[in-house]
């Protein structure tokens, strides 16, 4: 699914009016259309239900203009506010709304109230079962407040609310909160869905959403392109060729494991083994390697971490790394001098480079050494922690921006970034890609989840995909992992154990669609 920028979107439609001759009204028409189709199919509704309607001043007014006629005609009992002058509207709106006049459907102004006294007369409208906010659009980039702000509150007193293209207050492209925003239960967006709502908080705050075709031809979206793919369909992965043998399946050297942090290591060894990697060795610390194979007997270990220059295990680790295909580094292996060793030397080989977590602070504490080696595949899984310190700023700004700070490290590293979260976004610095995922739960948010993705990315990543539609691949599986397994335990109490048990059979059904 494509996400576009609210430009992105207003310029489609301009030209489609412009250029192509469909008329904007003819837009609006099958934008509402499109929207009671949505809003049917998401209630249980019939000829009894009630339906307020609050219209902002804009295009997305008029929208909640034509649906009230449409809704009307479907002989729905209708009641329409406009929290805008009746006489100042322009434009389509100002059409769909002299249709209602027209046809004696009334329309409610508001505009005069102050902000108490909106609230308390919405409060008198007789109970509506279901209230559609049709305040703001895409052009929305300012905090909400006064009158449109009183509104947004009552909307979210209201048990059923159905959001019109997205919901009001959420800002279009970063899918933040202007200082309030509507919560609905569903949102139905226009010809392409808005990059704000595939990431938090805007995607909670559209509940589920159903993209309505308006009419935009492929070609004008090919012209204006679009800034991000929605992973919400499984990957297609190639079933295996009969002859294949374990050396074709690639080898992934999964590098990291200090003791007491064992278990990180463990964890992307088994994601590496369970996402189809042939052959999987870990390098991790002499005192660590005993414990390998009782934990992953399909594992190989060999010692090519210490904690000093001058413990260094270089015969082994140049063996190791002449050995794989790929290298998964980082997971439990510490930040002191040796590990910072075995770093360097692992980005100035020719192997595909995967950095998650102790690997991503030594790149964070070492940038000035370590930022001219270039690596061909390298990729860096951080959570906004690990992002922060990447970027030298604070968690709260990775939130607020997570794809132009992803950008900005994939720029900075030359990289493919995993920047993970309830919304993990993908980005690939050249040529520029951006990708968010649909799929996990919040069930998957407890230790080891990360270690586990960094080992299925590297075995992806054997597959001789490109690069960004293995990692993609890999994290859609991974939410995918995720969702099985809540399904058969709940979230509460998920592990990773549970995740990775499930993964096989992910793996499966995605061979099979």
């Amino acid at each position: 699914m494509l996400l576009v920028t609210a430009d992105q979107m207003r310029e489609m439609d301009r030209r489609t009016i412009a250029n192509v001759g469909i008329g904007g009204i003819v837009l609006m028409e099958r934008a509402a259309l499109g929207a009671v189709e949505a809003l049917t199919a998401h209630y249980d509704i019939d000829e009894r239900t009630r339906i307020g309607i609050l219209c902002g001043g804009g295009n997305n007014g008029g929208d909640g203009f034509a649906m009230a006629r449409m809704l009307h005609e479907l002989r729905h009992d209708v009641w329409v506010g406009a929290i805008h002058k009746l006489d100042a509207y322009s434009g389509d709106a100002a059409q769909n709304l002299a249709v209602l006049e027209a046809l004696d459907i009334a329309v409610d102004e508001l505009s005069n109230l102050g902000t108490d006294e909106l609230f308390g007369a919405l409060e008198d409208v007789d109970p509506c079962t279901i209230w559609i906010d049709a305040l703001f659009g895409t052009g929305l980039d300012r905090e909400v407040e006064g009158s449109y702000g009183a509104a947004i509150e009552f909307l979210n007193s209201q048990p059923r609310v159905f959001a019109v293209d997205l919901p009001s207050g959420i800002h279009a492209d970063t899918g933040q909160v202007l200082g309030v925003a509507v919560h609905a239960d569903a949102t139905a967006t226009f010809a392409h869905t808005k990059l704000g709502l595939a990431l938090y908080p805007g995607r909670e705050h559209a509940g589920e959403i159903y993209p309505i075709d308006i009419g935009i031809p492929a070609r004008v979206v090919d012209e204006v392109g679009w800034t991000a793919q929605w992973l919400v369909e499984p990957p297609w992965v190639a079933p295996r060729t009969a002859t294949m043998h374990k050396g074709d399946a690639g080898r992934v050297v999964v590098i990291g494991g200090e003791p007491g942090k064992t278990g990180a290591v463990l964890m992307a060894a088994t994601g590496a083994l369970r996402s189809g990697a042939g052959l999987v060795s870990v390098g991790t610390y002499d005192d660590v390697v005993a414990h390998i194979a009782p934990a992953v007997p399909e594992a190989m270990a060999s010692a090519v971490l210490a904690r000093t220059i001058e413990q260094a295990h270089v015969d082994e680790l140049d063996d190791l790394l002449a050995w794989a295909d790929v290298v998964a580094i980082g997971p439990g292996m510490g930040t002191h001098e040796g590990a910072f060793e075995v770093l360097e030397a692992v980005l100035a080989s020719d192997r595909k480079v995967v950095v998650d977590a102790d690997g991503l602070n030594l790149l964070a504490e070492h940038r000035m050494q370590l930022q001219h080696v270039e690596v061909e595949h390298l990729i860096l899984t951080p959570h906004p922690g690990e992002a922060a310190r990447l970027c030298g700023c604070s968690i709260a700004e990775i939130l607020a921006d997570p794809i132009g700070r992803a950008l900005e490290i994939a720029r900075d590293w030359a990289a493919t970034v995993v920047l993970k979260g309830a919304a993990t976004v993908i980005v690939q610095h050249d040529p520029p890609r951006i990708a968010v995922n649909s799929s996990g739960n919040p069930g998957m948010a407890t230790g080891g989840m990360g270690d586990a993705l960094t080992g299925i990315i590297a075995a992806q990543l054997c597959e001789q995909l490109p690069t960004f539609v293995s990692v993609c691949g890999a994290v859609w599986a991974h939410g995918a992992a995720g969702d099985e397994a809540a399904h058969a335990h709940g979230q509460r109490g998920l592990t990773v154990t549970a995740l990775l048990d499930a993964l096989p059979a992910v793996w499966n059904e995605l061979e099979r669609s």
